[in-house]
């Protein structure tokens, strides 16, 4: 299935990004289609904890201190951390170690993303989901 951003979508704008979310050439595709969350200081992150509660999928990356994009709600390509069918309620992966804002298959600890809507065959594979993370209640 192809990668698919059909709308309606809700891309939230307003926020600085606490960490580079761009690599030295501007080149943002490494750090695009994972998961953020907000720190303290409301500014855009990376999760350090499956707990941590999410406020989107990166969309648009930038420099320390530039706001970036996030997409709250619509249909946004993710990056998986594990192989997943769908359909398959989706939160921050943990491998175990390093927590990157990819996502996986819910666990009982972590908060909803949303939901698969194609197969990741592969841990990094890009795929499409649907994700609320306005009324994350509404995908349970």
């Amino acid at each position: 299935m192809a990668i698919s951003e059909l709308g309606p979508n809700i891309d939230i704008s307003i926020f600085p990004c606490h960490e580079a979310m761009e690599d030295s050439e501007g080149d943002d595709s490494a750090y695009i289609n994972r998961v953020v969350c907000l720190n303290s200081d409301k500014e855009v992150c990376y999760p350090t904890a499956i707990t941590d509660i999410p406020v989107g999928v990166l969309i648009e990356g930038g420099a320390v201190g530039t706001y970036v994009t996030y997409r709250a709600f619509g249909v946004v390509p993710v990056k998986a951390g594990e192989i997943m069918t769908m359909p398959k309620k989706i939160g921050i992966y943990n491998d175990g170690g390093t927590i990157d804002g990819r996502v996986g298959a819910i666990v009982s600890t972590n908060h909803i993303v949303g939901m698969l809507l194609d197969t990741a065959d592969a841990e990094d594979d890009i795929v499409s989901a649907i994700i609320n993370c306005i009324n994350p209640g509404i995908l349970v």
